[in-house]
C-alpha cells in the first residue's frame, strides 16, 4: 500500500491511495466474518455462516467495495496522523466497480483541520468557591412544597391580590383572539409579565358572577413585534374565588412531602440534596472556568466548513430537544421572531467554542500522554447500550470510523478529567450554616430542588401559552428554554 497527500488552500487534503489486489483480497475476509458475526443467518451461530452464503445476502461486490472502503479509510487516517491532520469527514472511497485480480487506486479528497498550538497550560489554578447551604435555603424548599399541597377554600368576598381565581376570559390584540379560555384557574399576582401583564390589577375587586371589560398595553419588548405595545381588550367573567391554606409543617407534612418519619429527617433530606446540588453545579462552574481558560491559550484557524457543520449538528440538537418536547423549530423561531438563518449566525460562537474546546483537550490528551484502553472502550459501550436498551456491543463491532471517534471523545473526557485533577486546587468543603444570606451565585433558586421530597419544582406563571391563558402561579417569572 502506498499513501500520499497534498492540502490545498482550501483546507482540503487529497489522498492518493494504491492497494495491491492481496490486501484487498485480505480485507475482504475481514469484511465477511464482521459481517457474519452481526448478521442472523438461520442454521448457523453467529460468525459461522459460509462466506458463500454472506456473500449471497449482501453481493460479492459490497464486500469488496466494502473492503476498499475500509482499507482506504485506514490509510487516510494514519496518513493523516502523520501530518498532523485532523480530518472533518469520513474518508470513503466510493469505488462502484471491483476489477477483480487488479490493483486499485483511489483518490479521496477530505476536508481538514491544522493541529494548531496550544501554549502552556500547568500555571493554570481555579480556585472553587465554598458550597453554601443555609437554614433560609431548606426554609424555601420546604415552602415551596407546602405551596404545592396548599388546598384552596371558596370566600364570599371581592378579588383581592394573592386568591386564586377561576375565569372565563377572552384576549384579543389586533382585532385577533389571542386568548379563549373558560373555567381557567390562577392566582393573581403583581409581577405579571408577558402578554397578560396588567390583567391582575384589573381582575382584583370584582365579585363572583361580575364580568368586566377592560384594556391593558402589552409590553413594548414583546416578541411578537406586531404586538408590541399593542393594546389588549379583554372581556372577563369571574367565575369564582379561593384563598390558599397552606399545611402545617408538621410529621402529617414531612410523610406526605416524601414519607420521612419526622420533620427534622425531612430538613436533613433536603439539606443533603441541596449540598449535593450545588457541588455538582460548583464543579461544573470550575470546569467551565478551566476550559475558557485553556482556549485562551489555544491557536487555532478554523476552517468555515468545519465551523457550518458545527452549526448544523447545534440545530439538530436544538430540534431533537424541541421535539421531546411536543415543539418544532419552527414554532420555537417564531416565538423568538427570528428566522432558521439568523438564528444560526447567533449560535456560531458556541460552535466555534465546541470545536477549539474539542482540539484544545486533544492536544492536553497528547501531551500529557494520555491513553485510552479496550477496557476504556468497552465501559462506554456497556453505558450506551443499557442507556438505550439495545444490548451489549463489542468493540469488534465498531466499524474503524466509530472506533476512532469513540476512542477520540474518551480521550477528551480523560483530558478533562486531567486538568480537573492538576489545576483545580482542593475543592472547598460544603459550608452549612445556620442563618444568613447568601452570595448572589449561591442563593436559592428554581434550579435547587429536593428530590428527596419529589420534584418541588417552581411553576412557570409567566409561560401563559396564547391558545390556554394565565397559569396557576404566584410568580410572575419566564423561563428559557
Amino acid at each position: 500500500m502506498n499513501v500520499t497527500v497534498a492540502t490545498t488552500p482550501e483546507s482540503e487534503a487529497q489522498f492518493n491511495v494504491q492497494l495491491s489486489w492481496t490486501e484487498i483480497d485480505k480485507a475482504s475476509e475481514g469484511v465477511y466474518r464482521r459481517l457474519a458475526q452481526q448478521q442472523k443467518v438461520p442454521g448457523f451461530r453467529p460468525g459461522h455462516a459460509p462466506r458463500s452464503i454472506i456473500e449471497r445476502m449482501f453481493g460479492r461486490d459490497a464486500l469488496y467495495e466494502q473492503a476498499i472502503d475500509d482499507l482506504v479509510e485506514r490509510a487516510v487516517r494514519e496518513k493523516a496522523k502523520e501530518s498532523e491532520l485532523t480530518l472533518l469527514a469520513s474518508p470513503h472511497a466510493h469505488v462502484h466497480e471491483i476489477n477483480y485480480g487488479q490493483e486499485h487506486e483511489v483518490l479521496v479528497n477530505v476536508p481538514v483541520l491544522g493541529k494548531g498550538v496550544l501554549a502552556d497550560y500547568h500555571d493554570i489554578q481555579i480556585t472553587p468557591e465554598a458550597v453554601v447551604v443555609t437554614e433560609e435555603d431548606i426554609d424555601n424548599i420546604i415552602n415551596r412544597a407546602r405551596d404545592q399541597m396548599a388546598e384552596y377554600h371558596p370566600v364570599d368576598r371581592p378579588a383581592a391580590m394573592g386568591d386564586r381565581v377561576t375565569v372565563t376570559m377572552q384576549l384579543t390584540v389586533n382585532e385577533k383572539v389571542v386568548s379563549d379560555v373558560k373555567d381557567h384557574d390562577f392566582d393573581l399576582t403583581t409581577d405579571r409579565t408577558g402578554l397578560f401583564t396588567g390583567m391582575d390589577e384589573e381582575i382584583v375587586g370584582m365579585q363572583e358572577g361580575e364580568t368586566k371589560s377592560f384594556t391593558t398595553t402589552l409590553p413594548a419588548d414583546y416578541p411578537k413585534a406586531e404586538m408590541a405595545g399593542q393594546p389588549g381588550n379583554y372581556v372577563v367573567t369571574l367565575e369564582k374565588v379561593t384563598i390558599k391554606q397552606l399545611p402545617e409543617i408538621d410529621e402529617e407534612f414531612a410523610k406526605k412531602a416524601g414519607q420521612f418519619a419526622s420533620v427534622p429527617a425531612m430538613r436533613e433530606a433536603v439539606r443533603a440534596d441541596l449540598l449535593q446540588s450545588r457541588t455538582e453545579t460548583a464543579q461544573r462552574k470550575n470546569r467551565e472556568s478551566l476550559i475558557e481558560a485553556l482556549l485562551e491559550r489555544l491557536e487555532l484557524s478554523v476552517p468555515p466548513q468545519l465551523v457550518q457543520a458545527e452549526l448544523e449538528d447545534l440545530m439538530r440538537e436544538m430540534e431533537e430537544m424541541l421535539q421531546s418536547n411536543r415543539m418544532d423549530l419552527s414554532q420555537y423561531l417564531a416565538m423568538l421572531n427570528t428566522t432558521r438563518e439568523d438564528y444560526s449566525e447567533t449560535m456560531k460562537p458556541e460552535a466555534m467554542r465546541r470545536i477549539r474546546q474539542r482540539r484544545a483537550l486533544e492536544l492536553v490528551a497528547e501531551r500529557e500522554g494520555l491513553v485510552v484502553t479496550d477496557h476504556d472502550l468497552q465501559q462506554l459501550l456497556d453505558q450506551y447500550g443499557n442507556t438505550g436498551g439495545r444490548g451489549r456491543a463489542r468493540i469488534q463491532h465498531l466499524t474503524p470510523t466509530q472506533r476512532i471517534a469513540v476512542t477520540r471523545s474518551i480521550l477528551r473526557d480523560h483530558a478533562t478529567k486531567w486538568l480537573e485533577e492538576h489545576l483545580i486546587v482542593e475543592p472547598a468543603a460544603p459550608v452549612e450554616l445556620e442563618t444568613g444570606a447568601l452570595d448572589a451565585d449561591m442563593s436559592t433558586n428554581p434550579a435547587d430542588t429536593s428530590t428527596a421530597m419529589g420534584k418541588i419544582a417552581e411553576e412557570d406563571p409567566a409561560g401563559m401559552t396564547a391558545v390556554e391563558g394565565p397559569t396557576a402561579s404566584s410568580k410572575g417569572q419566564s423561563r428559557k428554554s
